[in-house]
């Protein structure tokens, strides 16, 4: 069962689901051509209610933190009563539809929960909110589909398939059908031939825009983005030298790795992109054996796309880094077996790494997994390949509480407060450095200017905040919940940090490990100080040459 902490958040989902728009068809992809959608009353309704949802989540989390963190149950029966008004008129908006009984429960079930609290009852309500949480988590596909075709922009078009969803502008149906049973049949091999744990909807937005290149990616959990500049560069790859088909497996396999591994810093770029090649090179055969040769509208032997051209990649005399990573996730698979991946993903997720040297513990999960002699020559082969570290500051992180420290804080800021641009650093991240105002400060808080993009529904995840020394060497890292930041317009965000000693000059990273649909823009001004910098922990920095990052350290100096 889930830890209470858990399930709280999931208690939201009776709430905050409705803020995702997604795809829920027929069950068996065969038996069905891919639908396209059509608006209902229900839809709109549902979509009106993820138009109000954005405040329900902020207040729903205070609720959240008010049991969870501060253990007070009438601060929180005090929060869900004023959140109750909201879930009712959500509520009101779901009438006659199919969702409406569970919703109307689960408001019910709020009810009795504020009762319990009032009541001072706080296990009693935590055992409670896991039965919510159980409760949203079963209705999420359905209020989806009441919410999918709402979600689509006008000219949009929607393909479903059972697990499959492409929204597409400017693509033919032929070539949208064919982008779905693609996905799909990837999905399906995923699941049954590697026993990979993938979304059940995998949405797929598929645009024709004439500003920019030929660009495909995913956001690591359920998105994969298709954007081209004419719909002639979805031929074969003989025409355009782009290889489509492989490329939406090659995603698949980058979702299959990334929904597991959610910390892969370790992990190197050659590692992440050689295994997609593998992975995807190995689902596209196994498409292929589904589906046929006619599945593309421009037809080609695509089978050659697939562990046929990555051979051929492994026998060059000097193949690339990402070739040779193809060739170790090859040889893994080999000893471990197909469904013997997934398992170690999940392993390597749970370990508490030392990242200035994260393949002693990466290398014993791996070794843990079958024959220890050959997994430990495979080991010592992957390691150079695979493995990033990020080397420690010589800086030792030291800590007090608060009563130790001397009052008032004492704000640092290089900026000038007056923002005049904003960006989200997909790959690095937002730096600034500081100089401390005394000889014994330690940082307490980090005030970002900034706003979340993406869905109405704040990411559960967080994202990071780093104190590092002047060469950017990790001292200590904090959680930055994404939901501290709201859509629309950028405030201010103070992340409260556990105090720990800073040095006399000290950098502030900043990583939200953005996406195309999940992101936070940092705002800056247009001054020049000189220190804002693009990086994260352990990396190249690179001078920020548009302005100063709103960005700023809170420090108190210790007692004496």
């Amino acid at each position: 069962m889930r830890t209470h902490v858990t399930s709280v958040v999931g208690t939201a989902a009776i709430l905050l689901v409705l803020c995702q728009a997604a795809a829920f068809a027929a069950e068996d992809p065969k038996a069905a051509e891919p639908q396209k959608a059509e608006a209902t009353a229900g839809q709109a309704a549902a979509a009106k209610a993820v138009a109000m949802l954005d405040g329900v989540k902020t207040q729903y989390r205070e609720v959240y933190i008010a049991v969870a963190e501060r253990n007070d149950a009438a601060a929180a029966a005090k929060l869900l009563a004023d959140l109750e008004p909201d879930v009712k008129r959500v509520l009101a908006l779901l009438k006659g539809t199919e969702v409406e009984e569970q919703v109307a429960s689960g408001l019910k079930g709020l009810g009795n929960l504020r009762k319990l609290l009032e009541a001072g009852e706080t296990e009693q309500a935590k055992k409670l909110m896991e039965v919510l949480g159980q409760l949203g988590g079963s209705m999420e596909p359905r209020i989806r589909a009441l919410a999918a075709a709402e979600s689509a922009a006008p000219g949009d078009k929607v393909t479903r398939l059972a697990h499959v969803e492409v929204t597409s502008t400017g693509i033919s149906d032929a070539y949208a059908n064919a982008i779905a049973r693609t996905v799909e049949a990837a999905r399906t091999v995923a699941v049954e031939q590697f026993g990979f744990d993938v979304p059940q909807t995998i949405h797929v937005s598929a645009v024709v825009n004439p500003k920019n290149g030929t660009r495909l990616f995913n956001d690591g959990e359920d998105q994969i983005n298709l954007t081209i500049p004419s719909v002639d560069k979805l031929q074969r790859p003989a025409v355009t030298g782009t290889f489509h088909l492989y490329g939406f497996c090659h995603e698949v396999g980058h979702l299959a790795m990334y929904r597991v591994i959610h910390q892969r810093t370790w992990l190197s770029s050659a590692g992440a992109e050689g295994w997609a090649h593998y992975a995807g090179s190995r689902i596209l055969d196994a498409v292929y054996a589904r589906e046929g040769e006619q599945l593309w509208p421009d037809a080609y032997n695509y089978l050659e796309d697939g562990t046929a051209r990555l051979r051929k990649q492994l026998a060059a005399t000097e193949p690339d880094s990402m070739i040779q990573a193809a060739g170790l996730w090859q040889a893994l698979a080999e000893i471990l077996g197909d469904k013997g991946l997934a398992p170690l993903f999940s392993a390597w997720a749970k370990l508490s790494l030392d990242e200035s040297q994260p393949g002693v513990e990466v290398g014993k999960a791996a070794i843990a997994r079958g024959d220890k002699d050959q997994l430990g020559r495979w080991w010592q082969k992957a390691a150079p390949v695979l493995v990033v570290a990020a080397p420690k500051s010589g800086f030792a992180a030291q800590s007090k509480d608060g009563a130790q420290l001397k009052t008032p804080s004492k704000e640092l800021a290089n900026d000038d407060g007056k923002p005049t641009g904003k960006r989200s650093m997909a790959g690095s991240g937002h730096a600034v450095r500081f100089i401390a105002p005394g000889k014994d400060c330690y940082l307490t808080a980090v005030r970002i200017f900034g706003s979340r993009y993406g869905q109405l529904e704040a990411p559960q995840d967080n994202a990071s905040v780093w104190l590092c020394d002047a060469e950017y060497k990790k001292i200590a890292e904090f959680p930055c919940p994404y939901a501290s930041f709201a859509r629309g317009e950028p405030k201010w965000v103070t992340v409260p940090v556990k105090p720990v000693r800073v040095p006399t000059e000290f950098v502030v990273c900043v990583g939200f490990n953005p996406t195309a649909t999940k992101g936070v823009y940092v705002h800056h001004d247009n001054g020049g100080s000189g220190s804002s910098f693009m990086a994260l922990p352990g990396g190249k920095a690179r001078a920020f040459d548009q302005g100063d990052w709103l960005i700023r350290a809170v420090v108190q100096e210790a007692k004496h």
